[in-house]
């Protein structure tokens, strides 16, 4: 079993201070410790372990600071050193103690020595950095130290309050607080500040540049140089640029980036990237959305609303509603254009009016011309169009004309038929299109074409003898709107026999066929220009009888 004793080279534990001449080197917190260790009775030789602890008593106590260990320590005939530092934190002028444990270097359990060894004074010169004496200043010490006798003082030592009579006013080198401006003054801080109430005399600034202002007559500008050159009031720019230019134009409104950039006039709206940039003196514009109106300079009074709307527009008075609306007009005015691509092709034509989306000119110089539909275009001066060449055109009310109507209208085909059937039959012998006409439906036929396409089919009975008229002289059958049985009065016959009209190919029953006149003469048995007869629905009787067939 292994017993260890320690001796000091003094009567009780005295440390050699490594303090040197204090023009040599700047005094430090470690000290050596020198002792003579004797293991079993006898003095130790070899290396070993120790590990040294402070404590506020010589018995139990509190742990002061973390313990030191200085290992695989070089000890001859008893004799070793070390260095220790425990730092200047746990001498702060009470009784310390120090613990000392040893073991053979290498491991097992340090063995306590006994009994703790006091730190006498020696030690304690750590403690001339700022003596315990000079913690506090006696209060009635006045100016025993003067400003000469303090070379710096470093600004985490100051704690407590300053009185603010201590602090020279006026000076540039802090902020004071205060409701006044402080003349010269700057301050540069990094971080995050808060304020209840930020104010700013003229504007404010990020990263250098200006990005929120209200300089002139009740403005306001945000954005990096929005209103830069401004002086005229009323005004609100937001967006880079914005307004960029503007000096004495009041009342304006540009939102956007480089929006009424060059502007120099009053009364605009501009809401949109580079909406209106280019406008100078223009006044009473409102422009929406990206570029419209952007090479407008000096028209005046236009709507644009839309992406390019007016985009090119130079000329005053008009309304371009859609994207793209307009987006080539450059000196037409007095136009108004609504829908996407609305006339997007005019470009010095004035006083049209175009309503559709991609409706559009067919020229563009025309003047007092108006499109109405998507797709409507208008091809002349002075000219309403509705709609396509391919749309219906409606109108479910009364329509009134106070000059001159001219209408296109599609003309119906009828013929006659080759075939000459019976009865019934008479209801299915027009080909695919066509129906059994009436006599109201073929007696005009100026608004009627022989379908002459038919003649070579053999659908059709020969060709007009003249113009687009019929064959004349030959019969054929017509239906009548009567459904009694009088079958004896041309217009009244209709083949009826106790059943629907055309019903039955009865020899004693007849139908009304007509048949075009050689000759323009009226008479009263005659339905000009048409002779009627009455035919036997059996048709086998001469002469026969064809059907008139009139395009569905």
């Amino acid at each position: 079993m292994l017993s260890f004793s320690l001796r000091h080279c003094f009567a009780d534990l005295v440390f050699a201070l490594l303090l040197m001449s204090p023009s040599a080197l700047a005094q430090t917190t470690a000290f050596t410790y020198q002792g003579k260790l004797q293991d079993s009775g006898n003095p130790a030789n070899g290396n070993y372990d120790f590990q040294f602890t402070l404590f506020d008593a010589v018995t139990l106590g509190n742990q002061q600071g973390s313990p030191l260990q200085r290992l695989n320590v070089s000890v001859a005939n008893g004799i070793f050193t070390v260095q220790l530092d425990f730092t200047a934190t746990v001498f702060a002028g009470a009784d310390r103690f120090m613990e000392i444990g040893v073991r053979p270097a290498g491991g097992g359990a340090f063995t306590v020595l006994t009994p703790r060894l006091q730190i006498l004074s020696a030690p304690y010169a750590i403690k001339s950095a700022g003596a315990a004496s000079a913690d506090t200043l006696s209060v009635t010490c006045v100016s025993c130290v003067t400003d000469a006798q303090i070379n710096g003082l470093s600004g985490s030592k100051i704690s407590g309050t300053i009185p603010v009579a201590s602090v020279p006013a006026g000076s540039a080198n802090y902020i004071q607080n205060g409701t006044g401006q402080q003349a010269s003054s700057n301050f540069n801080i990094s971080g995050t500040g808060t304020a209840s109430t930020l104010n700013a005399t003229t504007q404010y600034n990020l990263g250098g540049s200006r990005v929120l202002s209200n300089a002139g007559n009740s403005n306001l500008f945000i954005g990096v140089n929005a209103g830069a050159a401004n002086t005229g009031p009323f005004n609100t720019f937001v967006g880079a640029n914005a307004g960029q230019t503007n000096t004495t134009g009041s009342g304006n409104a540009f939102f956007g980036f480089n929006a009424g950039k060059q502007n120099s006039s009053s009364n605009n709206s501009f809401f949109g990237s580079s909406a209106g940039q280019n406008n100078s003196t223009g006044v009473g514009n409102s422009f929406f959305g990206l570029d419209a109106g952007f090479a407008n300079t000096d028209g005046s009074f236009n709507a644009f609303f839309g992406t390019n709307a007016g985009n090119t527009n130079t000329s005053s008075d008009n309304s371009f509603f859609g994207s793209g609306a307009g987006q080539n007009n450059t000196s037409g005015g007095s136009n108004s254009f609504f829908g996407k691509s609305a006339a997007n092709t005019n470009t010095v034509g004035s006083n049209i009016t175009v309503i559709g989306a991609n409706a559009n000119v067919g020229a563009n110089n025309l003047s007092f011309a108006t499109a109405i539909g998507a797709g409507a275009i208008v091809n002349g001066n002075s000219t309403l169009v509705l709609g396509r060449n391919v749309d219906t055109v409606q109108v479910p009310g009364n329509l009134t004309v106070l000059g001159t109507l001219t209408a296109n209208i599609p003309r119906r085909k009828y013929y006659m038929t080759s075939a000459t059937p019976q009865g019934n039959a008479v209801l299915t012998a027009c080909v695919s299109g066509y129906h059994m006409a009436s006599l109201a439906e073929i007696f005009n036929m100026s608004v009627l074409d022989y379908a002459t396409d038919l003649v070579a089919t053999g659908d059709a009975h020969t060709l007009p003898d003249s113009g687009s008229g019929p064959p004349f002289s030959s019969l054929a059958f017509i239906r009548v709107g009567v459904t009694g049985t009088n079958n004896a009065v041309p217009g009244n016959a209709n083949c009826i026999s106790g059943g629907s009209p055309w019903s039955t190919n009865s020899a004693a029953v007849n139908g009304t066929a007509v048949a075009i006149k050689p000759t323009w003469t009226d008479s009263p048995t005659n339905i000009s220009p048409w002779d009627a007869t009455v035919r036997p629905c059996s048709n086998n009787v001469a002469p026969i009888a064809h059907v008139w067939c009139v395009q569905n």
